[in-house]
């Protein structure tokens, strides 16, 4: 059964068009991103934007066989577009987050999915 998680970081005031940056980006170096998630065993990874009256905010889910792994190899990567995306963060994420956990209460998957 695979791991499911949810992230979300406030945003540094005026770096939404960094986001829509990194979609180009990760648009246009598919493949490599693609390899970055067989070598990380994730099924899938999706990045949401939301705007709130506290801010703007980008989330992440993603499916993995283990998130623990998942994010093991994440930080060992040697694929130049992780390195990227880990400066990126490092830049738009803001410094204060809001406190909160959230919580998985449940995940479905079509046992007949292409994988």
């Amino acid at each position: 059964m695979s791991e499911i998680q949810l992230l979300r970081y406030r945003l540094k005031d005026g770096q939404r068009d960094r986001l829509y940056e990194w979609m180009d980006t990760v648009t246009s170096r598919r493949d490599e991103a693609l390899a970055t998630l067989q070598d990380e065993t994730v099924y899938s990874e999706a990045a949401f934007l939301e705007s709130r009256p506290d801010g703007e905010y980008v989330s992440f889910y993603m499916e993995a066989e283990a998130l623990e792994a998942a994010a093991a190899a994440f930080e060992a990567s040697t694929h130049d577009i992780d390195h990227q995306f880990k400066q990126l963060l490092s830049e738009v994420v803001a410094e204060e987050q809001p406190d909160e956990d959230i919580e998985p209460l449940y995940h479905l998957a079509n046992p007949d999915r292409p994988s």
